[in-house]
């Protein structure tokens, strides 16, 4: 049985926009690749991971709070196909802010142009 697998994680919000402070939590984003059991097991897997770690007290993320949301792959890929913004930005982030790069996700971003289209931009303007 294959495990599933991280094939690639980006640090995302204030930090990948460049207004973090020192008072600023950390968010990553990610996909990764389904256990071939949850393919073609009887038994579906995740959807998603939702891994953090918050040291702070308080409903709001404080410095050293740690957000991670990794989805599997053909979550990640339909949230793509329609356009949701906060996976969109993940094929255009700076190589300095992905901490997690496979040969999966190149592939990935060599297809990007067949992915985003201008349809992509209707979840974007209703956002605006």
């Amino acid at each position: 049985m294959t495990e599933r697998r991280i094939i690639f994680e980006c640090r995302i919000g204030s930090h990948l926009y460049g207004t973090s402070s020192p008072a600023s939590d950390e968010d990553f984003a990610g996909a990764f690749l389904p256990a071939s059991s949850d393919v073609f097991g009887l038994a579906r897997g995740p959807d998603e991971w939702s891994l953090g770690q918050k040291h702070s007290t308080g409903a709001r993320n404080a410095a050293g709070d740690v957000d991670r949301r990794i989805y599997a792959l053909p979550r990640f890929l339909g949230l793509m196909l329609e356009g949701q913004s906060g996976v969109v930005e993940l094929l255009f982030a700076p190589a300095a802010m992905v901490v997690t790069r496979s040969p999966q996700w190149a592939e990935i971003l060599a297809a990007r142009g067949r992915i985003v289209s201008r349809r992509s931009i209707v979840p974007f303007t209703r956002f605006a």
